[in-house]
């Protein structure tokens, strides 16, 4: 966010923002925009931006006139939509993608092309975006294979996270499935594998989603069975993964029965990283040291049940959470020298929010 764009912002003492859901005839109904008061952290009622169905992850484009969603289903596909006055959206197109229920979609940060993560199928895809935001065809894809140890879990492939590095130079996945984190060359819009895998997370943890620490020399990556997050660094010649750091991101240092980590996302400042915990219904705090290693510590309670998705303000003040089993949401103050949750403002009404995305205008 520029200084102007940042300065009209704390103007205005209100931010709009996007909600992915999952939907249902008596639920969701689609991709619902709300506003966040940046002075107490009250939300506004959301409301029905666009029907479309099972918009579980967002995301929008460098230039903010676009976002793009999956739609998390059997028929999976990449949705693109216009942002119209008033933040209200309308659909440009919908493209195919292999595999069955797309998890997580990013835009380059040229805005050239999008990446797509199936679950279902373990597929990697890659889709130009054309005039107008269109999206084009799938142009290239990386069908993953294997398992892990954990049988109910991990019988095959699960790809759950998809990411270039900032120059676009190498896309990152995150399998579930497998436990690896995996790099990839990109070439314009086409993807391919650069050995086996550069790196794993531990046995059995399964990585979920990622994120890039400051200047991208470390990617920061939390794992869904084993409420862990762990620290790659990034070899700034050839994007290499090397593991060297393993946290958990609960105060009783092991997984609680049921508990699984969902969101990741660094602070705007590269201070802090932050993970949710459903079933523990938190979010961990990490210190970012100079080092690029992480310190736990805060484990902060929400007053909503499975926090799946959560939003960091572009201002840098408040994280929004999703409370996927109790369709509520909550904001929560970031301190401004600490990093660390404090006050935790009202929470509203929303069906089944799972996912948070920022207009950029």
């Amino acid at each position: 966010m520029s200084p102007l764009t940042l300065s009209l912002v704390l103007a205005s003492q209100s931010i709009p923002f996007y909600i992915g859901t999952y939907t249902s005839p008596n639920g969701s109904q689609g991709i619902y925009e709300a506003r966040l008061n940046l002075r107490t952290g009250a939300i506004s009622k959301p409301v029905l931006a666009i029907r479309t169905e099972n918009p579980s992850y967002l995301a929008v484009h460098p230039n903010g006139r676009y976002l793009y969603s999956v739609d998390e289903s059997d028929h999976g596909s990449a949705n693109a939509f216009l942002i119209g006055s008033g933040h209200r959206l309308k659909l440009i197109d919908s493209q195919k993608v292999r595999g069955q229920a797309p998890t997580y979609v990013s835009v380059d940060p040229r805005g050239k092309f999008v990446l797509t993560a199936s679950y279902i199928g373990g597929v990697l895809s890659c889709l130009p975006i054309g005039r107008h935001g269109a999206l084009l065809p799938v142009s290239s894809e990386i069908v993953n294979a294997g398992s892990g140890p954990n049988k109910e879990r991990q019988e095959g492939s699960h790809m759950h996270f998809a990411l270039t590095d900032s120059r676009s130079r190498y896309a990152y996945s995150c399998d579930l499935g497998t436990d690896k984190v995996q790099r990839y060359r990109l070439r314009r819009v086409h993807l391919s594998r650069v050995g086996r895998f550069d790196a794993m997370a531990l046995p059995g943890s399964g990585p979920r989603h990622g994120a890039f620490g400051r200047r991208g020399r470390f990617l920061y990556v939390c794992n869904e069975m084993g409420c862990t997050v762990c620290t790659f660094s990034v070899n700034r010649h050839n994007g290499a993964l090397r593991r060297l750091q393993t946290l958990s991101t609960l105060t009783a240092n092991h997984p609680l029965p049921g508990a699984t980590t969902a969101e990741i996302a660094l602070h705007p400042t590269g201070r802090t990283l932050y993970v949710s915990n459903r079933g523990d219904d938190s979010v961990a705090v990490f210190r970012v040291r100079h080092n690029g290693l992480l310190k736990r510590i805060q484990v902060k309670k929400l007053p909503v049940q499975t926090p799946r998705g959560f939003g960091i303000d572009p201002t840098g003040r408040w994280l929004i959470a999703c409370g996927q089993s109790d369709d509520r949401l909550v904001a929560v103050q970031i301190g401004r020298r600490t990093g660390r949750l404090g006050h935790v403002g009202p929470t509203i009404g929303a069906p089944t929010p799972v996912c948070i995305a920022w207009p950029r205008r």
